[in-house]
């Protein structure tokens, strides 16, 4: 749901990033809204938002417009932390063999990552 660089794009392609953008964050807030009241929990919560950063790449790739691949790895990361959590995937037993602490570092690690390489970027 990211707009990355609009410099490649002509201006009906623009409008388009626009739209597809704007209508993935107001899903993104209806989403969140939705899930709090009915008190979905935090898996489907989690598992909501990273669909809903997918669909939005596939509808920008279905446009033919360029995907996002930010947004992609987001909703890949969501939708798979929200998988894990709301099947109650027993991480570090036998299911999912890898230690407890894995996915919030990774998590964490991209955080990390993020926020180094934007404070650090040149223009």
């Amino acid at each position: 749901m990211g707009t990355g660089s609009m410099d490649r794009y002509s201006d009906a392609d623009r409008a388009s990033v626009a739209k597809l953008d704007a209508t993935g964050w107001g899903l993104f807030f209806l989403w969140v809204g939705i899930a709090l009241i009915a008190q979905l929990g935090w898996g489907i919560a989690l598992l909501g938002t990273g669909l809903l950063s997918l669909g939005i790449q596939f509808a920008r790739w279905r446009s033919g417009l360029a995907v996002d691949r930010w947004g992609a790895g987001f909703g890949l990361c969501l939708s798979v932390a929200g998988l894990v959590q709301w099947l109650d995937v027993p991480v570090g037993k036998a299911l999912l063999p890898l230690p407890a602490w894995i996915i919030p570092g990774v998590f964490a690690a991209l955080g990390i990552a993020i926020l180094v390489s934007a404070w650090t970027r040149r223009r």
